[in-house]
């Protein structure tokens, strides 16, 4: 009796964890890699003189953060309606430090395909276009992914008077980490 073998051919599939927050009714992204942890909503203390989008200062393991409203940059109306009991603070890693990111909640870490990535439609309006690296094309819909580079406070205010800003898919080099 002869055996065949067969070698089963396996196709390598990247993936990119991510983070997906809740503003609103809207759904986005956030790269796990980004994201140092997720915090109940605290006291933010106010910053005279800062921008709209600056929700104010919190207090982090005895650092001040700056904390970004997600809300005003995306061009939403404040909420009244959000419970304090899901609103919460994700603590992000930027480039020049940590900042804060206020939201309406968090949801689950996904780990999603890097070829469901895709570019941003030319839909989206210019003010998001700015914030938002792309999105996944989910079963449940699109999953905009929001560019964390942009969303430093010290970044934010070039992200919002650019006109350039490059929407490249996630690079994943051996170096790199995804």
């Amino acid at each position: 009796m002869t055996m065949l073998r067969t070698a089963a051919v396996h196709e390598e599939v990247l993936h990119d964890d991510v983070c997906s927050i809740r503003i609103g009714e809207e759904r986005f992204a956030l790269r796990l890699a980004d994201v140092l942890e997720v915090t109940a909503a605290v006291e933010l203390h106010a910053c005279p003189l800062s921008p709209p989008y600056i929700a104010g200062l919190m207090q982090y393991r005895g650092e001040v953060l700056a904390t970004v409203c997600l809300r005003m940059l995306l061009g939403m109306q404040p909420s009244t309606s959000v419970a304090r009991s899901t609103a919460r603070c994700v603590v992000m890693i930027g480039a020049r430090g940590l900042f804060a990111l206020f939201v309406d909640g968090v949801g689950e870490v996904l780990s999603v395909a890097t070829s469901t990535y895709e570019p941003l439609p030319a839909t989206v309006e210019t003010q998001r276009q700015r914030l938002l690296a792309g999105a996944y094309k989910l079963e449940q819909g699109l999953l905009p992914l929001l560019d964390a580079k942009c969303l430093e406070p010290s970044a934010i205010r070039s992200a919002l008077c650019s006109g350039m800003h490059s929407h490249t898919a996630p690079s994943h080099t051996p170096d790199s980490k995804p």
